[in-house]
């Protein structure tokens, strides 16, 4: 049975064929974005929103770049844990009287996004 780093070397031996992701696509992304909290990029949804045409056309090259070459920035990697209570309780002295919500980055969940939507497109 082959190992991951065994398929690894075999995908950058023949790699899949890459086709340039259009920025309308991105801009479609921005579009249903939900009003959630930053992560630690601090980058607020709504700013995506209101910024798509402008940043739409080097946000793509960026991310067709790291399509390309198989990068993920490490820094998107990492999240903002915030500890909530959970509503309804008397007694707040139990942990699990607590909910953490793992706040991502901003770009890091648009371009998890994007890899999703080339991902069902190829399935």
């Amino acid at each position: 049975m082959p190992t991951h780093r065994t398929l690894f070397r075999m995908s950058l031996i023949h790699p899949p064929p890459f086709h340039q992701y259009p920025h309308t696509r991105y801009q479609e992304h921005w579009k249903h974005y939900q009003k959630q909290e930053p992560g630690r990029d601090q980058i607020p949804n709504e700013l995506l929103k209101i910024a798509s045409n402008s940043l739409a056309p080097y946000l793509k090259e960026f991310f067709n770049g790291c399509l390309q070459n198989g990068y993920f920035p490490l820094r998107w990697k990492r999240a903002l844990t915030a500890i909530i209570r959970k509503s309804g309780k008397d007694e707040y002295s139990d942990p699990k009287e607590y909910l953490p919500i793992a706040l991502l980055n901003t770009l890091g969940k648009l371009f998890e996004k994007i890899i999703n939507d080339r991902l069902s497109f190829l399935a």
